[in-house]
């Protein structure tokens, strides 16, 4: 009878020991296991966080892109409005008018100047004054868009040349200083540039 009841008792604390250390082994998995969902929910919300600021980076660059392109796309459309094309013909008629009296302005200049007899010198000096003047016309032209070029884009490097042909041949013309006869020819010449202009932007 004693015997039974001692092999009873070692049962029994035999079953608190093992399930004592089941109890430890489980405690211990919970703390493992409650680590790890720790870490990996750290690198989900680290990853999430890179794929978003990833994203916003595309989105503003997309946003600037996108802006760019408007203002490119309204620039067209600004140059395709007739009332756009009426303003720009109104506006360069003016101006190559103005040139016109400027040239023959630089025709009495050069010519009252009393160092004429060198042809080389005044060549390059009226040169130098009529490019002068068609990079003024340039850097004016410049606030002007058709179709999304500035209208100084529709200018020539010829005209400079073309103008001092005129203006030396008016400063040397055998007959003699003709004021009528200058404006004249001055007059063609910038109708003809004119043209050239018109059609270079209308191509």
């Amino acid at each position: 009878m004693n015997t039974d009841a001692v092999n009873a008792a070692l049962q029994v604390g035999k079953g608190i020991s093992d399930f004592g250390m089941v109890a430890i082994a489980g405690a211990f998995f919970l703390i493992i296991c409650g680590v790890m969902w720790l870490f990996i929910f750290k690198w989900f919300k680290h990853l999430v966080d890179n794929v978003i600021t990833r994203q916003e980076k595309v989105i503003n660059d997309l946003l600037v892109e996108t802006k760019a392109q408007n203002e490119v796309l309204s620039d067209i459309n600004e140059g395709l409005k007739p009332i756009s094309q009426m303003q720009i013909n109104s506006v360069c008629n003016n101006f190559f008018d103005l040139d016109c009296e400027r040239l023959c302005r630089l025709v009495r200049n050069v010519r009252d100047e009393n160092n004429i007899d060198d042809k080389q010198k005044t060549r390059r000096k009226i040169e130098t004054r009529c490019n002068a003047i068609i990079k003024k016309r340039s850097i004016e032209l410049d606030n002007f868009i058709h179709r999304g070029k500035r209208l100084s884009e529709f200018m020539s490097t010829d005209w400079v040349k073309k103008f001092s042909d005129i203006i030396e041949s008016e400063i040397y013309n055998p007959i003699g200083a003709n004021n009528a006869r200058a404006y004249a020819n001055i007059k063609t010449a910038i109708d003809e540039v004119k043209v050239e202009f018109f059609n270079n932007m209308n191509k």
